[in-house]
């Protein structure tokens, strides 16, 4: 009897001695669960933070492009329009002069007028190509950030 008390009390202690074993195992699992999962929760979280950084930073810089672009465009504008302005004063004071000499310099004031002209609308031609340009410049550079940013 005290043998067979003995042997089911060791037993008792071995099984015991297992289950503690067993939770202490199944503590340490579900500790490095949680850890591994807070830890990418947190690089999912800085990699989620850093790439609306870049995507911000792109988005800043395109402004600053488009800003740049517009500022151009309307300073090409003003060129054209004040180079309009210069060439209606110069006709007209090109038409006053050729009536005030209108028998011996009329040949001249409409060769002169014709060349004002001329000059007026291949600079005009030449402003509207540079604004082209910079137009086409600046798309294609958004285009390229977007795509930079969007990857």
């Amino acid at each position: 009897r005290n043998r067979s008390d003995n042997a089911i009390q060791q037993t008792r202690d071995r099984w015991d001695t297992m289950v503690n074993q067993s939770r202490n195992a199944m503590q340490q699992s579900r500790d490095r669960w949680d850890t591994m999962v807070n830890q990418t929760r947190e690089d999912l979280q800085d990699a989620a933070e850093a790439a609306r950084n870049r995507s911000d930073i792109a988005m800043q810089l395109t402004r600053d492009r488009w800003d740049t672009m517009v500022k151009q465009s309307l300073n090409a504008t003003q060129q054209s329009r004040d180079q309009w302005d210069t060439m209606v004063n110069q006709t007209r004071e090109a038409f006053q002069d050729a009536a005030k000499a209108a028998r011996n310099r009329s040949d001249n004031a409409m060769q002169q007028t014709h060349d004002r002209w001329d000059t007026m609308v291949n600079q005009s031609r030449n402003a509207m190509q540079q604004s082209r340009d910079r137009w086409d410049t600046m798309v294609n550079q958004t285009r390229e950030d977007l795509q930079d940013a969007a990857e």
